[in-house]
């Protein structure tokens, strides 16, 4: 009888060195600016973090999307990001590296979650709901873009201001009179803080 190794992990699978950074939210965008602080939010991701962070989305979401494909951009195609998915779903992504993580959307949820070291939250339903309370199970400090509203805004009050990061930074999360730049500043702010 032979030997059998155990499938690698998705823990296995992720690079070693680097800040994870897991991306939560919608599958379409319903704030007006929504789009545009997701694109800023990529850009400014890469320029304060360049390749010290790794982004993991969930395959799914434009949100996840538009964040990691503008963040790939800025890098000039050299980012580290993973998209993890169900088993027999397609990723309609081309950028980044699919993992296998789970056998359904709630298993991915789970081991999206519990695979990052900070996620971030832009808009979001019940799925993002379900994430942001996996995350925090775990412990994962949690960044709400509250402004974007959906899951993100009403579980803004439930995710605890991480101890790095200032009360001025958290507070642009729900600032919708500011502009998306500086929003998507603080929150890279924030993320560098954790490097």
């Amino acid at each position: 009888m032979g030997c059998q190794t155990a499938p690698m992990s998705v823990e296995d699978m992720l690079p070693k060195r680097g800040l994870r950074v897991a991306i939560f939210g919608s599958t379409q965008f319903y704030g007006a600016d929504s789009q545009d602080l997701c694109q800023a939010l990529g850009q400014k991701l890469a320029q304060r973090c360049a390749n010290e962070v790794v982004l993991l989305t969930g395959a799914n979401a434009v949100v996840q999307e538009v964040i990691s494909r503008n963040f790939h951009q800025a890098l000039g195609g050299e980012a580290r990001i993973f998209h993890l998915a169900p088993r027999d779903f397609k990723c309609p992504w081309d950028f980044g590296k699919v993992l296998v993580a789970g056998e359904d959307m709630m298993e991915r949820r789970k081991i999206l979650a519990q695979s990052a070291h900070v996620a971030i939250t832009v808009e979001g339903g019940p799925g993002t709901s379900d994430e942001i309370k996996n995350a925090q199970a775990v412990g994962v400090p949690v960044l709400p873009v509250a402004r974007t509203g959906g899951a993100s805004s009403s579980e803004f009050a439930s995710c605890a201001k991480p101890a790095h990061v200032t009360d001025a930074q958290w507070a642009l999360l729900s600032d919708t009179s500011v502009p998306v730049d500086t929003t998507a500043s603080a929150i890279a702010e924030m993320v560098a803080s954790m490097l």
